[in-house]
């Protein structure tokens, strides 16, 4: 049998026609259309979405508000917080014209912008110890300083006024406000700083230091459930002046406090970043009742700030370099109180 190779099909009969496809072209355009429907529909929201003005914008915006959270910023904080409401100067008589070269102190209530952010942890708290310190007290950076008194201006460099060595000025002495505080509640609590010196060169390297000073009083005192960094801010406006951030109610005048959240997105491990985002939350509202405006709200960083150490931590900047020492000491006092109530469930 001869077997047939490289034939030709057969032409169909003429009551048979074949068709031609269309569907796939058809197919391409729709695909097409729609393509160019979601950029231009992605392209809309967006500046909906980005214009402050637009009331639109504002109510798609509220959706996803919570609370005044910010999304995770650098360490390094390029635009100062939204100043809310302008204050007077603490003390009138004071001239206000600086001279040439000094920097103009200007007193505000703070507050962080709102925006939409994950979901924190629904569970935070960890019951105390029966026996030792719940609380570890600590300062990235304990040669942070306050003004002595109120001033108008701060002459020469930044660093020489809002960095010191007295102990009286520094973050290491509202961190024992706090300490006091926290007893005077029965709550045990230990501090432990690095010594004092450097000035604001000691920044280099803070986060180490702190990270081996941790380390070691959670091995020293394993009934540490809570730490607490505490810090102070240091702020500048548009208009070159720095910030005050001050809470003005019917008492004295009282250094706002600002929550600092670390989280794993620099690629270090912080498992526990949503449970402390409920933690500053819940710390939050309490301030509040304490008194409205102390609380300037949360912000999230990229580095865990050594939040991975223990189980439950916050950095807490409370006011900035322009604000006084005593105006330091009333906020942990404020928060000292408000702490107690969380961890004593009142």
């Amino acid at each position: 049998m001869k077997e047939e190779t490289g034939s030709a099909l057969p032409a169909p009969p003429e009551r048979v026609r074949l068709e031609r496809p269309t569907g796939r072209p058809i197919f391409r355009i729709l695909a097409f259309i729609v393509c160019l429907a979601v950029l231009v529909a992605a392209f809309a929201v967006s500046e909906i979405w980005s214009s402050p003005s637009s009331a639109v914008g504002t109510w798609i915006r509220g959706l996803f508000r919570r609370g005044r959270v910010t999304e995770p910023l650098p360490d390094q904080v390029a635009d100062p917080p939204a100043q809310t409401e302008e204050t007077d100067p603490t003390d009138p008589a004071l001239p206000q014209d600086p001279p040439d070269g000094a920097i103009s102190v200007f007193a505000a209530t703070l507050s962080e912008p709102a925006t939409a952010l994950p979901e924190p942890a629904s569970e935070w708290y960890l019951p105390l110890p029966e026996e030792g310190p719940a609380v570890l007290i600590v300062h990235t950076c304990p040669s942070e300083a306050y003004l002595a008194e109120p001033v108008a201006w701060l002459a020469g460099e930044i660093g020489d006024a809002t960095y010191s060595d007295d102990p009286a000025r520094c973050v290491t002495a509202v961190g024992e406000v706090l300490r006091e505080t926290l007893l005077a509640n029965g709550i045990s609590a230990v501090c432990c700083d690095a010594p004092l010196s450097g000035g604001e060169a000691a920044l280099n390297g803070s986060y180490e230091r702190t990270a081996a000073i941790i380390a070691e009083q959670l091995e020293r005192y394993p009934s540490v459930r809570y730490v607490v960094d505490i810090r102070r801010d240091s702020l500048m406006d548009a208009q070159g002046r720095y910030l005050r951030a001050v809470a003005m109610g019917e008492g004295e005048p009282t250094a706002q406090v600002l929550a600092v959240v670390g989280t794993d997105r620099s690629g270090v491990a912080c498992p526990a970043w949503r449970e402390n985002l409920a933690f500053a939350e819940a710390l939050g509202e309490r301030l509040d009742r304490e008194q409205p405006t102390v609380f300037r709200g949360v912000t999230l960083r990229n580095a865990p700030c050594n939040q991975q150490l223990a189980p439950r931590s916050l950095q807490l900047r409370i006011g900035t370099g322009a604000n006084t020492a005593a105006e330091a000491a009333r906020a942990a006092r404020l928060v000292g109180n408000a702490l107690s109530d969380l961890l004593l469930c009142r």
